[in-house]
């Protein structure tokens, strides 16, 4: 059991050193591995006591990264939830991460890239930007002067 216990915090750190991971994205991977329920949440444990798994960082880098790509709030609220994580836990959150202006300049950014469709080019835009998680009004008013700049 002993051995197993310390395996299973092994194989934890080896996952955290490649990329930051929730804890329910750790402990869904190590059952996956076939370790026991108890070995998981000793490693669990451990490694939040050391620090070498937080929610809070992991969220926080989740967030920026995905901002990096540009998707938008919701996306990256339905992958936090996926991932077992709650953005609400995350201290200043949605404030500290999420500006209207800030939404509007990734839109219009990720709008640049793409050529104006010739046909319905409005509604493809919209919906280009809101799978990619913004809302449905930044994603119009970058649509609106998509098609503006190009005409």
């Amino acid at each position: 059991m002993e051995l197993e216990s310390r395996v299973c915090f092994t194989a934890l750190t080896e996952m955290q050193s490649r990329r930051e991971h929730s804890s329910h994205e750790v402990r869904s991977k190590l059952q996956q591995h076939g370790f026991r329920v108890t070995s998981i949440d000793a490693a669990i444990e451990r490694a939040l006591d050391l620090k070498f798994l937080d929610d809070a960082r992991f969220m926080a880098s989740f967030i920026d990264e995905r901002l990096r790509r540009g998707w938008g709030r919701r996306k990256i609220e339905l992958e936090l939830k996926r991932r077992g994580a709650d953005p609400r836990a995350l201290p200043g959150y949605p404030e500290a991460f999420f500006s209207a202006e800030d939404d509007a300049e990734r839109a219009r950014q990720l709008l640049q890239r793409k050529s104006v469709p010739e046909t319905r080019a409005f509604e493809k835009l919209v919906r280009h930007l809101v799978g990619k998680g913004f809302s449905f009004d930044v994603a119009a008013r970058a649509a609106r002067e998509r098609i503006d700049d190009d005409a």
